[in-house]
């Protein structure tokens, strides 16, 4: 094959066109101002810190008027799901029309609004955390919210029950129950109550309101040089581990916050949620009429509870007792799976303290013997062949006749150590001391519960 190349003549022109243009890696744009450049971005920066705590704040006032008014509650949830929905799709209002007449429905039963009051008020809640209300200081909202979720659930349960109640009879004889049709209605209504309470962030509300970024998981704050400017950081967000995102989550709210709260504040109505716990654990294992779940409960997660409420009662200072309720449960559930563990704790908090090692003994001296940083302390010098007034026998390391120059030399006793003859103090919180069963159930229970201590086994 005959190979061709370009001609000698096209060759040069390219060549001299290439030479002439510019050393484009060689140039740069011109001086930049500094200052100027930061001071714009550092505007940019608080105008959109501005404008987020506006949109907060303008979003708060719409959300606690819905907290507070079911109406209101149920219109809003209807508009978000409008605009997050069926905005823009084909036949956008015969679709949402159809939606109001079927799942919407549901929003109108009690029920429904007590999970969107619920809502609301933890949004409300949720967004004043973000904005660096402490949990603290929002504690008794906190704790008010908690127990209307109860309620909420109880009410809940309820409904559960009588729905399985008559969907084998109702007062016409019919042998198949209720009509299908008030069957589905149950559902959806059971259905919208959970989708409500399942968490704030992705909810229609939060979408419509795009305060997502509001209440994102806040690690990093704005003045951290970490953060990076990425959006959503920075804006005040309630970190996962000190908040929970899902208005229904009974337990989350309990562990992160009010049970935070009486540990710190060494608060006895601590073991409250654990006999809560108790109770709606067993009435759960009842209510499903299974020997298998019943026996789990009883043998499994009845002294799980009892250890943990246990292990509460330590968090507040009160060990005697925690240790006697501790042993009380290893001794009822010696077959528990995790006896050995509990065990290993008990043993751990009965053991005394470890000392730091033997003491030598000091000799006592007419004068006090002045600190030095060396390990030994020079104590003055003794005329010879004499004896220490007072003293029996002679200092260790005294040699009689030895010139007054000589000193005797003392080894100090290691600071956190007991000298040899002198018992080590009992520690106070180990002392023996009479436990009183309680007759009555402790202030705040649930009622219900059974007071604690009580046979473990009842």
């Amino acid at each position: 094959m005959k190979l061709s190349f370009p001609h000698p003549f096209i060759c040069a022109a390219a060549l001299a066109v290439f030479t002439n243009l510019p050393d484009l890696r060689a140039q740069d744009g011109p001086p930049i101002d500094v200052g100027q450049i930061l001071k714009a971005l550092e505007a940019i920066k608080d105008r959109d810190i501005n404008e987020a705590k506006s949109s907060k704040q303008k979003a708060l006032v719409r959300i606690q008027a819905a907290a507070s008014d079911p109406g209101a509650a149920r219109d809003m949830w209807e508009e978000a799901v409008r605009a997050t929905q069926f905005d823009g799709v084909s036949r956008e209002a015969t679709a949402f029309r159809d939606w109001k007449e079927k799942e919407g429905e549901a929003l109108k039963d009690k029920l429904c609004q007590s999970a969107l009051h619920l809502y609301f008020s933890w949004l409300s809640l949720t967004l004043q955390h973000s904005e660096g209300i402490k949990a603290h200081d929002l504690y008794s909202a906190v704790l008010n919210h908690a127990r209307e979720l109860e309620s909420d659930l109880a009410a809940a349960d309820a409904a559960d029950e009588a729905a399985k109640r008559e969907k084998d009879f109702d007062p016409k004889g019919n042998k198949h129950g209720q009509a299908s049709q008030q069957k589905k209605s149950e559902d959806e209504i059971k259905r919208m109550h959970d989708q409500i309470l399942n968490g704030l962030q992705g909810s229609p509300v939060v979408k419509w309101l795009a305060i997502d970024n509001l209440l994102m998981d806040n690690s990093t704050k704005v003045d951290d040089p970490g953060a990076n400017g990425r959006r959503g950081k920075g804006r005040g967000g309630p970190e996962a581990s000190d908040w929970e995102m899902a208005p229904g989550n009974l337990d989350g709210i309990y562990q992160k916050i009010i049970q935070v709260e009486l540990r710190a504040a060494k608060d006895p109505h601590i073991v409250d949620y654990w006999d809560l716990k108790m109770k709606l654990e067993a009435d759960a294992a009842t209510k499903a009429k299974l020997a298998f779940g019943i026996d789990k409960f009883n043998l499994t997660r009845r002294p799980q509870i009892l250890w943990a409420r246990a292990q509460d009662i330590l968090s507040i200072g009160q060990q005697n007792r925690a240790i006697a309720e501790m042993v009380k449960i290893i001794q009822t559930y010696p077959t528990h799976d995790e006896v050995l563990g509990w065990i290993t704790t008990v043993e751990n908090l009965l053991q005394p303290p470890i000392s730091t090692g033997a003491a030598t003994p000091t000799t006592s001296t007419n004068a006090p013997v002045a600190p030095a940083p060396a390990t030994t302390t020079a104590v003055a010098p003794r005329p010879a062949s004499t004896v220490p007034s007072g003293a029996t026998s002679l200092p260790p390391g005294y040699t009689p006749g030895a010139p007054a120059s000589s000193t005797v030399v003392v080894p100090t006793t290691p600071a956190g150590t007991t000298r040899p003859g002198v018992p080590a103090a009992t520690p106070s919180a180990l002392l023996p001391r009479t436990l009183v069963p309680r007759a009555t159930p402790y202030p705040g229970t649930a009622p219900g519960a059974t007071p604690f201590p009580a046979a473990a086994g009842s």
